[in-house]
């Protein structure tokens, strides 16, 4: 049996410790790639082919990382 897609953790995010019991995950492209791919039941190269730009969704992913290292905040908007 398959895991729950919404139980998976992200395995190759970047970690950001910010100071408290738990750090913060921010999800990578393969990292949200897998989850879409185990959602609707498809191979990792079959969501990479939906996606309409990689450059796109790095971008999207990478704000609120940005966001809290150029505000220095506790917890990304």
């Amino acid at each position: 049996m398959e895991p729950d897609p919404l139980s998976l953790r992200p395995s190759r995010g970047r970690f950001v410790d910010n100071g408290g019991d738990e750090g913060t995950v921010y999800l990578g492209v393969d990292d949200v790639l897998d989850l879409y791919a185990g959602i609707l039941g498809c191979t990792h190269e079959a969501a990479g082919d939906r996606l309409r730009s990689t450059e796109g969704l790095e971008g999207t992913l990478a704000r609120p990382l940005h966001y809290a290292h150029y505000t220095q905040a506790d917890m990304a908007m």
